[in-house]
């Protein structure tokens, strides 16, 4: 199979997609679409005049979308009628119901639907995991940290201030890369709260989610758009000591290992592609489910904070 792919949304993150797609052996990345004039041109992509222009297209396989949040329900849901699979940034949705709503109609309409959480097919973190698991040592606490420094509300890029959009600002946008995480490595959560920090104008700067495990493991989740701290780090506290995952380098008892951030990024989005476009070659549903857990937590700790 010749995957023919199309690329919606062709700014700096969808070059970074753009990029990786063409890594992956197979795939035929052609056509792209993006409303600012001369985008899809700079990726050297041929642009398509519309976004339904590509849901016509019965040669495309299946659509990246690289756009914000307020589009991602009705492109999902008009990729789903067409019968294209969908690859869609996180977070899935501003809000959970309408995640669910994605997912049920690409479930019904029998196309993939991946939300991408690429940040859990980092290799340097699933070595570090590997080491930790290989030690055997018990986990007493976790926390995680995502940052970036945005800038300012008028540059390109500031609808993720915007609280239609990111209602829990950085941690909708960051942070949930490492609630799908520990998700992941942990559980689900229970009596999640989220703790705001800084605010400006009304839009969420920074703030904290924190839950519990079934286990009672207290796990927190950090982000901010002031650059506080690395791009995404992971401490984890047991019993044979304290484990820590930061950019370029990871450590603990027995664990000294660093490495190339923007390559380890980078390599983590074509993992995650190519399994998206496995996927959809088999037939299966996607992660879309796990992507929506991960709003759940989120939206849960804005409900109670």
């Amino acid at each position: 199979m010749e995957p023919r792919v199309a690329l919606v949304g062709c700014g700096g993150y969808g070059a970074c997609l753009a990029r990786a797609l063409r890594e992956i052996p197979g795939v035929v990345l052609e056509r792209g679409y993006d409303p600012r004039p001369g985008r899809p041109e700079a990726l050297g992509l041929k642009p398509a005049p519309s976004f339904q222009d590509l849901l016509e297209d019965p040669s495309l396989d299946a659509l990246v979308l690289a756009t914000p949040n307020r589009r991602h329900k009705e492109q999902v849901l008009a990729g789903a009628r067409a019968g294209k699979s969908l690859y869609v940034e996180k977070p899935l949705a501003p809000r959970a119901a309408e995640g669910e709503e994605m997912g049920r109609a690409c479930q019904e309409a029998g196309v993939t639907l991946v939300v991408g959480h690429n940040l859990e097919a980092l290799a340097p973190l699933a070595r570090f995991r590997a080491h930790l698991l290989s030690r055997g040592a018990p986990v007493l606490s976790a926390r995680g940290a995502a940052s970036r420094k945005i800038g300012s509300l008028q540059e390109e890029g500031a609808w993720r201030f915007d609280p239609a959009e990111a209602p829990a600002g950085p941690l909708h946008q960051m942070g949930i890369h490492l609630v799908g995480i520990f998700l992941s490595w942990f559980g689900p959560a229970l009596e999640v709260r989220l703790e705001k920090g800084r605010e400006e104008g009304g839009r969420l700067l920074e703030g904290a989610l924190e839950w519990r495990t079934r286990e009672g493991l207290p796990v927190r989740v950090e982000s901010d758009y002031l650059g506080k701290r690395g791009s995404m780090e992971v401490h984890l506290e047991t019993r044979e000591g304290s484990f820590h995952f930061t950019p370029g380098l990871t450590k603990g008892p027995g664990l000294l290992e660093e490495w190339d951030l923007e390559e380890a990024f980078h390599q983590s989005r074509v993992l995650y592609l190519s399994r998206f476009l496995q996927a959809v070659e088999r037939g299966e549903p996607g992660n879309w489910a796990h992507g929506l857990a991960a709003c759940l937590v989120v939206e849960e700790g804005l409900g109670r904070c």
